[in-house]
């Protein structure tokens, strides 16, 4: 059983944007391509002869929010997701019914809310001019409110780890592929390392290239098949493979022990946030609440900055004042007395 492989890339930069786009849409030079095989390209879902910039301001311009509001400067714009399986199935795998199941898996994990604020997979572009077919997606990524927010999908490791999971679940009732190994101690530098071993060993042969979030494990065992074909250097190159394997162990374990040795500053911290945590929760409620305390103050000031009349809304603004002005005193007066009943306590 091959492996499926998903991976995610972050855009938040208009260059991000129009560099994906470039590359995706072959208007540049793509030195592992095939040219002679640039007719198996296919867009899936069609960008229309957009760029990715022309596809993202057109998402955010369909959005009510957006009408009065503009993207944070640091927000995420996009995520490029790539799509791909082991290079060994390649014979064995239904292209075109990949293709739309990766379209299928692609709308039910990035959409909240598809029926109020339409699809947020904005582009699908299937190749088949390199040596192992895959799929780039251009995802827009709006939450359940409407709102640009890439957090409500990819949030830290275990987000990944679960997309991963997802779309290998999703592949294996359809085509067979298996989730690769979870916590694997291989890092993509530990790939790119024995890259350069293998490409240096074949000397003018072109080594295999990475595909998207494979592990060293599995590009070794692909890496292999290549050595047996052309049958030069095998057991030095196994020999490095190995190396870069124990390499790897090593570097996680040092990582373990340095873990360990800051584990008691962590702890100090961990009970300093929930110390600051109960503090806040005793003061003003529980996060839930405090919460929605905040979205009614966020749509009072909205309320303020937009509502029409703008006699009837300073009015409204200075009652607002003085009574903010009133509860504070009254919560000062409030602190002040708990603290004196305290302290009457503690002297009797």
């Amino acid at each position: 059983m091959g492996y499926a492989i998903v991976g995610v890339n972050k855009i938040n930069s208009v260059a991000g944007l129009n560099a994906a786009s470039a590359h995706n849409q072959r208007q540049v030079n793509i030195p592992n391509a095939d040219k002679n095989l640039e007719h198996l390209n296919e867009e899936v879902i069609s960008a229309e002869g957009k760029n990715y910039m022309d596809l993202f301001q057109e998402k955010i311009a369909s959005l009510d929010y957006y009408k009065n509001h503009k993207p944070r400067s640091n927000a995420v714009l996009a995520f490029e997701v790539t799509m791909t399986f082991s290079r060994e199935d390649k014979d064995k795998i239904d292209i075109e019914k990949w293709k739309k199941d990766n379209v299928e898996w692609l709308r039910g994990y990035f959409n909240k809310n598809p029926l109020t604020y339409g699809d947020n997979v904005a582009s699908v572009t299937y190749h088949g001019d390199e040596s192992t077919p895959h799929i780039h997606a251009l995802v827009i990524p709006i939450n359940d409110k409407g709102k640009l927010n890439a957090y409500a999908y990819i949030y830290g490791p275990k987000s990944l780890r679960e997309m991963q999971t997802s779309y290998a679940e999703f592949m294996k009732e359809r085509h067979g592929l298996k989730r690769g190994t979870e916590y694997s101690v291989a890092k993509h530098e530990q790939v790119k390392s024995f890259y350069t071993a293998l490409t240096t060993a074949m000397e003018e042969r072109t080594a295999p290239e990475i595909l998207p979030g494979e592990t060293i494990e599995q590009y070794q065992k692909r890496a292999a098949e290549v050595i047996r074909e052309i049958n030069t250097e095998k057991f030095a190159l196994k020999k490095q493979m190995e190396k870069e394997r124990i390499e790897a162990v090593n570097k996680e374990r040092s990582k373990s022990l340095s873990a360990n040795e800051g584990h008691k500053r962590n702890m100090k911290k961990l009970h300093k946030l929930e110390k600051e945590h109960d503090e806040l929760v005793h003061e003003y409620g529980e996060i839930p609440l405090i919460k929605k305390k905040l979205e009614t103050v966020e749509s009072l000031r909205e309320a303020f900055d937009t509502y029409p009349d703008e006699q009837e809304r300073e009015r409204v603004r200075q009652d607002m004042n003085r009574y903010t002005l009133y509860g504070q005193k009254e919560r000062r007066k409030k602190k002040a007395h708990k603290k004196e009943t305290k302290q009457e306590w503690v002297h009797a």
